[in-house]
């Protein structure tokens, strides 16, 4: 009797190989999918939540102090916000505090002012928040304007970028 495999045995071989292959190269595809999928959402959500910002600027009636606006551009409304003020006072860079009515929910289309309670110029006052959007996710929006996903705890050692008129911060 012959040992040796015929051709029904390597044909058998073939197609065996053949659909791992095709069965690996189908997970591959479906995960690379998934990954691209997700990156367009995140992207998508991105230039939403690039439309939600906040900056400082001098109260005309109140001498030295300034305000706080939280802006929301998006169809959508932002939840759990939370913004932090810091001055440059003479370089060394003092937190001012946070925001005075907990945490705030702003609807869509909408600006919410806070009035600082420090007599600080508002050139001199810089502005992060976090937030989470309406899906659920959590952003952070820096000192410099840069927005990043998922909350960031502020960090002293990050020092706040000045933007002047007609400079973008990203």
């Amino acid at each position: 009797m012959d040992s040796s495999p015929n051709a029904a045995d390597w044909l058998s071989a073939i197609g065996t190989i053949s659909a791992a292959i095709i069965a690996l190269g189908l997970a591959l595809l479906g995960l690379w999918r998934e990954h691209l999928s997700r990156a367009m959402k995140e992207a998508e959500a991105k230039r939403e939540m690039a439309r939600v910002y906040c900056w400082a600027e001098r109260a005309e009636a109140s001498e030295g102090h300034s305000l706080v606006f939280v802006k929301n551009e998006t169809d959508y409304p932002v939840h759990g916000l939370v913004y932090q003020t810091t001055t440059d006072a003479a370089l060394g860079w003092d937190r001012l505090g946070r925001s005075q009515g907990g945490t705030l929910s702003i609807p869509p289309r909408a600006v919410v002012t806070e009035r600082l309670k420090f007599g600080v110029p508002a050139e001199n006052v810089y502005v992060s928040m976090a937030f989470t959007d309406a899906s659920g996710y959590a952003w952070t929006r820096h000192w410099n304007g840069q927005l990043t996903p998922g909350l960031v705890a502020p960090d002293d050692r990050i020092k706040p970028l000045h933007i002047t008129d007609g400079q973008t911060a990203e």
